[in-house]
């Protein structure tokens, strides 16, 4: 047996796949905006398989939700953003997502179809992460080395991660606001980014900087909505 269940509080979402759940031959698992109530499904239910869509805003990343539904059943969850692009692919796949889905192409899921191969295969093969990612799934679970960075360079990387600006990580380094802009402007292109945000999870997901857990958590969750 294979439940389908969500953890979303986004009404409109949930009646898109209570409608689709309701078109297919699964059953309904859990649709809540609780992440112990799908939780404590699971458990309960932990000789079956589930599907569980997860909608971004909901993610509490000091409680690394994709991870214990991995540990606490046959869970294959599924992310729900409003935009994503495939850079990010790697860090989806370290976090434990069998997947990910926008919610525009929410409304054209053949469920039925999906969850076949998601079972089939245990993850989710689409524009966002394809059969090429998968394959590498090992490259992405290894971190990537670090480029090598000047101590200044490292400094900067490390302070722009805890959160810091322009302006408050030049006050820290003693240097000027344009001195700054450089080394970041160098930073990007070492690590063949296009944008500070990018630097920042690259830096993070593979562990070149390891900021502290509540900046981590607040950086997450203002900023993943963007992705």
């Amino acid at each position: 047996m294979t439940y389908i269940s969500a953890i979303c509080t986004d009404v409109a979402i949930n009646q898109e796949l209570l409608t689709h759940i309701k078109n297919s031959y699964h059953s309904l698992g859990s649709v809540t905006y609780q992440f112990n109530e799908v939780l404590h499904f699971v458990k309960a239910n932990n000789q079956a398989k589930h599907i569980i869509f997860i909608k971004l805003d909901q993610l509490n990343w000091k409680v690394p939700m994709p991870q214990q539904l991995h540990h606490a059943g046959q869970c294959y969850p599924i992310l729900i953003a409003d935009f994503i692009t495939r850079q990010y692919a790697g860090l989806l796949i370290k976090q434990h997502f069998a997947g990910v889905l926008t919610r525009d192409s929410l409304v054209g899921i053949q469920l039925n179809q999906m969850v076949a191969n998601v079972l089939s295969t245990g993850h989710l093969v689409n524009q966002y992460i394809t059969t090429s990612d998968w394959e590498n799934l090992n490259e992405y679970h290894r971190p990537l080395p670090m480029p090598k960075f000047t101590d200044r360079e490292y400094e900067v990387l490390s302070l722009l991660c805890h959160s810091l600006n322009g302006k408050d990580i030049a006050d820290a380094i003693c240097t000027s606001v344009s001195n700054v802009r450089n080394i970041m402007y160098n930073l990007k292109e070492k690590c063949m980014c296009s944008s500070e945000k990018e630097l920042i999870i690259i830096a993070i997901a593979n562990m070149w900087v390891t900021p502290k857990k509540s900046l981590l958590n607040k950086f997450l969750v203002n900023h993943f909505y963007d992705l």
